[in-house]
């Protein structure tokens, strides 16, 4: 028993010298590890509220008395065209949500919210930005209707034909212009393809008006937007940055095709401008204190070659941060010392001394923290692509903590030397709903937070505890080894008691778990006999597809070498025209077995070219009508495409195209005999999910072929189909997880649905 004992000593202080491993690698990285159980961490997350809603439902902290209680704001809509009905409640509480008030919207879509406290009652207000019809508004809602206010902003034309206007109002942020005690709200508008107008207003709430307006060709990007004064004594100035969508839109000197950073005066004029990138990048400025003379200076990644902005290709040139002072004289650039793209920018107190440190993510899965001078504080790296949510004291520890939401989908609570202290259970498929509100908002929450499941068909809110008090042995596996001395006696008698009580049990667990594990034993034979069969049935499906394919392409060849055979044999070719019909008739059956051959080998090796990756829907089919481009045309084919610009797959790019060219081509062939030639192509994301509608208006398929066209080897084209094409698709489908769905009317076309991962 003694040496059980010391074994078992010597075991725990081996664990415990590996769990005083400090996790940081040769380069100073603090390497984030992944988390198998979420109990080996001292924190929790706790399901305090859960809903499922029958209409979109977003839900907003606010602060509801002047004495700081929290409630909600909750906003609720099926958001379906041309016109409905918004329903805003509000809430005197977060988890019992005892409805106040609520007020009934005209509106077709809320596009932003932004609470504040506007009228300085000390309550907060909640800011609305919604389009109706072709029109622009903000209105701002009172808990206790003692305020509302009510602004048309614009109004555009659909000029991109999809049916509606694209205009959407966003809110950036709050000032006191004019300097009489009340703020004016910043809000963007952007129209999307519809090109104009794209502005950026200030509105004097509390004299009901348009305080200035600024037209610019990109889109803001309200993550990264400041109003303050640049240094002690001077006016307000307005700093953010444009993002690039890459469409025709030119105002003020700037197009679409570039991102820039611009600088505004407290009246909306133009101080100055850079430019940051080419197309579809995306401005990140951050104000900070870079030379330590008390005013502040602008620090901005420099996207120099447009043709990486979406690329993995490593360029130190991408990764170099520009940094401006007030009025526009380039200080310095740094570099960072890498190949990798700069992902987000940052601006969070770490350290919880009242100074924002800079944060900077790097699409390594690295993330650096700097000081405002930019030297390097801390260096991490996650497990995965990872994104800073918030940076708060959610646990009451007197220090922030940071929350992540890395890739995985899994909520992280990280310390400030990255050292885990909570995970989710599960993969959240949520939107942070507190990421706008104030400050003071975040430290009243305490441990809550409130969450918003992308869509809106569901909601929760999340607190932090600590885990159960028995996993500090788990996790702490020395104070499990000093507990044995405390007092050692003690714990021998309760073992022997236990061991006492338990053996009867004991024995009778051991004789369930011989015949548990003889019956697993049985059923792996039969397993292992039931999979041995299964691949059996498919490699002879398989042989004998290829044997039938390769026999049809070779019969053509062995017919013509028995009649040139024959004509040797008659003394020699008689006709040199005939000798050379047959010559090409053998070249081409040869070339047809090769190329069966080669997409059999194409076919068996899908699954182990197997990798994610993000792959833009709408750019990939669109590559693909290009390479179809000239039998479309020849066939008079129409296209109907309606897939949003950022809807993206999580699959193999290469696998992407053949999917999708497999449906196209499917849809071409079935089309050649039909007067109408229509190809329909739709896209939605669902439930978190990739949702593509693949349509032609071709003969349709025979429902007795139906159950069979995925089957590989079958093909309704005796010409000319291999049988090889759909089985592709499915099989592509199925390795990402995926899900196909076949309809077909005869005489009305075929209609493929296709589910598949959202990234």
């Amino acid at each position: 028993m003694f040496r059980h004992l010391f074994h078992a000593v010597l075991a725990l202080f081996i664990a415990a010298g590996i769990g005083c491993n400090d996790g940081v690698d040769a380069d100073g990285y603090h390497l984030v590890e992944p988390i198998d159980d979420p109990l080996d961490l001292p924190y929790k997350f706790v399901t305090k509220e859960m809903t499922t809603n029958y209409t979109r439902e977003v839900w907003i902290p606010i602060k509801v008395t002047p004495e700081g209680q929290i409630g909600l704001c909750i906003m609720s809509n099926d958001w379906r065209p041309p016109d409905t009905i918004t329903a805003v409640i509000f809430c005197e509480d977060v988890l019992r949500r005892k409805a106040i008030r609520q007020v009934n919207l005209f509106a077709l879509e809320l596009n932003s919210y932004y609470p504040f406290d506007f009228d300085n009652d000390g309550l907060d207000e909640v800011a609305l930005s919604y389009v109706r019809r072709d029109s622009v508004w903000i209105e701002i809602l009172h808990v206790h209707d003692r305020f509302s206010y009510k602004q048309f902003l614009a109004a555009g034309i659909d000029r991109d034909g999809n049916g509606h206007w694209d205009g959407h109002g966003f809110f950036c942020g709050t000032y006191d212009f004019n300097g009489d005690g009340f703020v004016e709200l910043l809000v963007a508008v952007d129209t999307g393809y519809d090109l104009y107008p794209r502005k950026l207003y200030c509105i004097d709430l509390h004299n009901q008006k348009i305080l200035w307006e600024y037209s610019f060709a990109g889109i803001v990007n309200n993550a990264c937007f400041y109003v303050k004064p640049l240094a002690a004594g001077e006016n307000v100035s307005v700093v953010f940055g444009l993002s690039s969508k890459g469409n025709a839109a030119v105002e003020r000197e700037m197009d679409d095709q570039h991102s820039y950073l611009v600088v505004l005066d407290e009246n909306g004029n133009e101080k100055w401008k850079k430019v940051t990138g080419g197309v579809f990048t995306s401005a990140m400025p951050l104000v900070v204190d870079y030379d330590g003379d008390g005013s502040f200076d602008i620090a901005v990644p420099r996207f120099t070659r447009a043709e990486f902005a979406d690329s993995d290709t490593a360029d130190a040139e991408r990764v170099r941060i520009d940094v401006f002072d007030k009025a526009g004289r380039q200080l310095d650039s740094i570099s960072l010392d890498s190949g990798q793209l700069v992902s987000s920018m940052g601006l969070f107190d770490l350290n919880s001394d009242g100074s924002d440190e800079v944060f900077v993510s790097l699409n390594d899965n690295s993330n650096l923290v700097f000081q405002q001078n930019f030297q390097t504080i801390k260096k991490s790296r996650l497990y995965s692509y990872g994104f800073v949510w918030e940076c708060r004291d959610f646990i009451g520890l007197g220090r922030n903590q940071l929350l992540l939401l890395p890739a995985d989908r899994q909520l992280l609570v990280l310390d400030n030397n990255f050292k885990p202290l909570a995970r989710s259970m599960e993969k959240v498929t949520y939107q942070f709903g507190d990421y706008l509100v104030s400050k003071s908002v975040h430290r009243m929450m305490g441990n809550l937070m409130v969450l918003n499941e992308v869509g809106g068909r569901s909601n929760c809110i999340l607190a932090l505890e600590p885990s159960p008090w028995y996993t500090i042995f788990h996790r702490n596996p020395l104070l499990a080894f000093l507990a044995g001395f405390i007092p050692l006696s003690l714990i021998i008698a309760v073992i022997w008691y236990v061991m006492a009580a338990f053996r009867q049990k004991s024995k009778i667990i051991s004789q369930q778990r011989d015949r548990l594990q003889k019956a697993l034993v049985e059923l792996e034979e039969i397993q292992e006999k039931l999979i041995a069969a299964e691949k059996y049935k498919q490699a002879r499906d398989i042989a004998g597809g290829v044997a039938h394919e390769i026999h049809n392409a070779l019969s053509p060849a062995l017919n013509s070498v028995d009649k040139l055979q024959q004509l040797l044999s008659e003394g020699g070719p008689a006709d040199q025209e005939r000798v050379e019909r047959l010559l090409g008739l053998i070249d081409r059956s040869l070339e047809r077995a090769n190329n069966m051959t080669e997409l059999v080998g194409k076919f068996s090796r899908i699954e182990a070219e197997k990798a994610a990756e993000s792959v833009n829907l709408k750019l990939l089919m669109e590559e693909i009508i290009d390479d179809h481009k000239s039998r479309l045309d020849s066939m008079s084919v129409s296209l109907e495409i309606d897939i949003p610009p950022d809807v993206s797959i999580l699959c193999h790019k290469p696998h992407a195209h053949s999917l999708f060219n497999n449906l196209m081509v499917n849809s071409l062939d079935a089309l050649a005999d039909s007067d109408h030639r229509s190809i329909g192509l739709m896209a939605e994301i669902t439930d978190g999910l990739v949702r593509v509608v693949f349509s032609d208006t071709g003969p349709g398929i025979p429902s007795e072929h139906l159950p069979r066209i995925f089957d590989a080897f079958f093909s309704t084209k005796p010409s000319s189909g291999t049988g090889l094409g759909l089985a592709v698709v499915r099989k592509i489908v199925d390795l990402y997880d995926g899900q196909i769905k076949a309809e077909s009317m005869l005489d009305k076309g075929a209609k493929f649905t296709i589910l598949l991962p959202w990234s």
